[in-house]
């Protein structure tokens, strides 16, 4: 099985994404000796549809989204950062406003420097404002102040 990373090795990332728009969270396979005619050749071209068969002749292929995913997630961190309200760009991607502030909050999340033994709960509470108190009856963490 053949995934993202190693079609990206044999075929442009312009031809990953063109396959991914039609064919996204399918598997495929790939003949030996692939033709005009088959799916895979008249979407991205012969030459291409080629150099997979190269590779990955009579194995399938796992065609996933995170590609376009990824892009479109960084395109609206990009229009957030520009301090568009997220209402807005939830309607211009088909979204829900807490799905664009979840993207942008899981991006400051992952890229915040996380002090040594810090874990992500409490790293997301911080970054929401709430304030911990040092340890509830259990042992762990309890959140006081705003949202508690």
């Amino acid at each position: 099985m053949a995934y993202e990373f190693e079609l990206l090795d044999v075929i442009t990332r312009d031809q990953l994404r063109t396959l991914q728009t039609r064919y996204a969270g399918s598997r495929m396979y790939i003949p030996r000796y692939p033709t005009e005619a088959h799916p895979i050749a008249r979407l991205i071209g012969l030459q291409a549809a080629k150099k997979l068969s190269a590779q990955f002749a009579g194995h399938p292929i796992l065609i996933t989204r995170s590609l376009l995913v990824r892009q479109r997630n960084d395109a609206i961190r990009g229009e957030r950062g520009w301090g568009l309200p997220p209402r807005v760009v939830a309607k211009r991607y088909g979204l829900t406003a807490r799905t664009v502030r979840k993207i942008c909050q899981g991006y400051e999340l992952n890229n915040a420097k996380q002090p040594f033994g810090l874990r992500r709960r409490r790293l997301q509470a911080e970054l929401q404002g709430l304030e911990w108190d040092d340890r509830d009856i259990a042992g762990k963490p309890k959140p006081t102040g705003r949202g508690a």
